[in-house]
């Protein structure tokens, strides 16, 4: 996760109006907005924590304890983790039902819930992995954030007041910031979004082996769309079983954590 958590409007906007030719856009930008807001106070509790818990950083400068140490009793872990899965059980559900009534999958038997196996596994293993301690995870990216500041405040003899600062200052441009509160609700509700598209599709493929089913990749469509997304559109439309240029199956890009890009999906007309 990239430490630039400016928000770049231009960016935002090109993405609202792309959400907007969707079916589920205002329920999309409403629940990016309801994971921003929550994630906002939950990271507020974990500031505040950091500058009541470290004192003098006297702590910090003897082999008892490391700034690693310390960020390892931040709170909130588990309640922000949650809140995330929560977010993307919401879409989950929406993108499953959507597809299925767009698709008239119905009509074949293929129904969608949270019961679904595929479901389950998808919801459990974001859990799973926001509750460890992997590359990527995203309290791991605040605690690495912290440790730094604390282990540079250290090494500098920085005052007890000079570092609450730098701590506050991630509240505006940091891991604790609307900025990335932004970029992590648009990426995970979008992601568990096209996994509800995607799971219904697939059981409409394993039980409908004679029938073709293609997926084309979508842009907004900007002078910030990448090489690579760019690219994947231009292949048009594709089998389900194939993947983009990229190497991803569906939007967005597994690589890419600002990816802006949705996959559609149609089912072809039998042959006569």
């Amino acid at each position: 996760m990239s430490e630039n958590y400016k928000i770049d409007f231009s960016r935002w906007i090109s993405r609202q109006n792309a959400l907007a030719n969707r079916g589920d856009g205002k329920f999309i930008r409403q629940n990016e907005a309801r994971l921003r807001k929550r994630l906002v106070l939950l990271w507020k509790k974990q500031i505040n924590w950091v500058i009541k818990e470290m004192g003098e950083l006297k702590q910090f400068q003897t082999n008892a304890a490391t700034p690693e140490d310390f960020v390892d009793g931040m709170p909130e872990q588990k309640a922000i983790a949650e809140t995330i899965v929560a977010s993307m059980r919401v879409s989950l559900a929406k993108g499953g039902k959507t597809i299925v009534k767009k698709l008239s999958l119905g009509d074949f038997g293929i129904t969608f819930n949270l019961q679904n196996k595929e479901a389950i596994r998808f919801l459990g293993n974001k859990l799973s992995h926001e509750l460890s301690n992997y590359r990527g995870n995203i309290h791991r990216t605040t605690t690495n954030r912290i440790s730094k500041i604390l282990r540079d405040a250290a090494k500098s003899g920085a005052s007890y007041s000079e570092t609450s600062k730098l701590i506050r200052q991630q509240a505006e441009s940091g891991v604790f910031s609307q900025a990335r509160g932004e970029l992590i609700a648009t990426r995970e509700v979008g992601v568990a979004y096209e996994k509800g598209n995607d799971i219904p599709v697939r059981d409409f493929i394993a039980k409908n082996p004679d029938r073709r089913v293609l997926k084309l990749w979508r842009t907004v469509g900007d002078g910030r769309v990448t090489d690579k997304c760019r690219a994947n559109a231009s292949e048009g439309w594709i089998s389900y079983s194939q993947e983009f240029s990229s190497g991803d199956e569906i939007a967005p890009r597994d690589d890419h954590p600002r990816c802006r890009c949705f996959t559609e999906r149609k089912i072809e007309a039998p042959k006569k």
